[in-house]
């Protein structure tokens, strides 16, 4: 997917040509970047495969990146000056807050971005750390860049307050505050040992020799391999049938095959009574099983953190997108960062 590898093997005689399909679908307009000396300016393709799991689903290619992909004639896709420049605040730095800032900056509009953390991406931060998701790292890069050549004022260690936003007289605020862990109602819940799977991936919590995670979904089984790559030993607890929902199709399978060949314990359709100082016990079919670790880590959802929205209702008009509007994916986020500031 990266042109300067395939640049560097042809130029060693390793291949003779580079044929590109899915980066092609991410960014049509990569050979035209890479002519005009653009290459930051290219929308590398990250191996999320939904390109391929949508045409497997038997619907229309798309792609999580590129939100025109397979609708580049519908309208509301179609970019288009904005017909009156207005000042718009975007609160929250991760892809739908950073697509839809710089997509309304490049309309005309005069935005505003505040970030409360010291760096840009969001949920892709920690994202990016997780095991085989190296690849993230180029959307981080990708909108960072975009952000820094638009005139997009980027506000980093600023958390937004209704008052300061307030100050600034905004015509419209975009919130894109994103997410925060769902802290599930078990007895030992705030235990020492517990620490949720974000916190992990951002280096924030130690992790023991052993671990419990609670939920075995995307985030479950992302934790569950950078816990193992790092020589703990791992058990997955999941209320369903079967882990790796959340996962696409074309990625789960090699997932699952990874766990298992890395020796992580999966126990399915089992519900976590209580977590103790030496592990969590667990019910399933009304038997009591219990498993022993130094860390408990929660992957147990995320629910949408968007305490400034009542404060600023009926005050401003005020837009929720991403995580914060529903926790869901990458292409969720870019999509409704693109089609709001394409609209505004």
């Amino acid at each position: 997917t990266r042109p300067e590898i395939a640049d560097k093997a042809i130029a060693d005689g390793i291949i003779d040509f580079w044929e590109m399909c899915r980066p092609l679908i991410a960014d049509p307009y990569l050979p035209t970047k890479l002519n005009e000396g653009r290459p930051d300016d290219i929308v590398t393709c990250i191996a999320d495969c939904n390109c391929l799991d949508s045409l497997l689903s038997e619907l229309p290619v798309s792609c999580i990146l590129n939100p025109r992909a397979g609708r580049e004639e519908e309208p509301s896709l179609q970019s288009r000056p904005a017909s009156k420049k207005r000042k718009v605040i975007v609160v929250g730095g991760g892809p739908a807050g950073m697509e839809a800032a710089s997509t309304a900056a490049g309309r005309g509009h005069q935005v505003i971005l505040y970030e409360q953390t010291d760096r840009l991406g969001g949920q892709l931060n920690p994202a990016s750390v997780a095991p085989y998701k190296g690849d993230v790292r180029y959307l981080i890069d990708y909108l960072t860049t975009r952000i820094s050549k638009s005139s997009v004022e980027v506000r980093l260690n600023t958390p937004a307050t209704a008052q300061s936003i307030e100050r600034e007289q905004p015509d419209v605020v975009i919130l894109a505050t994103g997410s925060q862990p769902v802290i599930p109602d078990i007895p030992g819940i705030n235990g020492e040992n517990v620490v949720t799977a974000v916190d992990v991936l951002n280096d924030k919590q130690p992790v023991g020799k052993s671990a419990v995670i609670i939920g075995g979904g995307m985030v479950g089984c992302e934790v569950a391999e950078f816990l193992v790559q790092k020589g703990k030993k791992v058990t997955i607890l999941e209320m369903q049938k079967r882990i790796g929902q959340g996962i696409n199709a074309i990625n789960r399978w090699r997932s699952i095959q990874r766990l298992n060949q890395a020796g992580v314990s999966i126990e399915t359709m089992i519900q976590p009574e209580e977590i103790t100082g030496s592990g969590v016990t667990a019910n399933r079919e009304g038997k009591s099983y219990s498993f022993p670790a130094d860390t408990v880590v929660l992957a147990t959802g995320m629910a949408p953190a968007r305490e400034l929205l009542s404060e600023l209702e009926g005050k401003v008009p005020v837009h929720t997108i991403g995580d914060c509007l529903e926790p869901r994916q990458i292409g969720e986020a870019m999509e409704e960062g693109f089609r709001l500031g394409n609209s505004i």
